[in-house]
């Protein structure tokens, strides 16, 4: 089951209700395990939480939040929002970049991520960000290559 998912750019709130949605959906299907959760998700993950304490990030989305008034990218307008990754994990599913040891030297800003269930860890051969020339002038933010063992 490969569900991908691109949540909102420029509201929190919104990206909440969405993740509400397809968290709910894999529930009613039923099916626990075999699930990737992959995408652009627009929100940041509190296994991140230390790559943002210089207050950097905080204060480029004040700034941005100041220019345009459809941007609701902060909680409350004043705080990082950590909610909508923190859903994800505790419905069970794993970071899949997070669960292999590469994954924490990390220390940058991500808003795309690959989840998998638990069932399917065990298979994850590697998990790395693309970053090079093409990347660099072509993507907004590094794109993620995964490979499972069969």
């Amino acid at each position: 089951n490969i569900l991908v998912a691109h949540l909102n750019p420029h509201n929190y709130e919104k990206r909440r209700e969405e993740i509400a949605i397809i968290l709910q959906k894999i529930k009613d299907s039923n099916q626990k395990k075999n699930w990737i959760v992959m995408g652009d998700l627009n929100s940041l993950s509190p296994l991140d939480r230390n790559n943002y304490a210089d207050g950097v990030y905080l204060n480029r989305l004040i700034e941005n939040e100041k220019k345009h008034a459809n941007h609701h990218n902060l909680e409350d307008g004043k705080y990082l929002d950590f909610e909508v990754q923190q859903k994800i994990l505790d419905f069970g599913l794993v970071d899949a970049m997070k669960s292999l040891p590469t994954g924490n030297d990390f220390k940058s800003t991500r808003i795309d991520y690959i989840y998998l269930s638990k069932n399917l860890r065990s298979s994850l051969e590697h998990c790395k960000f693309i970053y090079d020339d093409f990347t660099k002038k072509h993507s907004d933010h590094r794109p993620i290559l995964m490979k499972l063992r069969k």
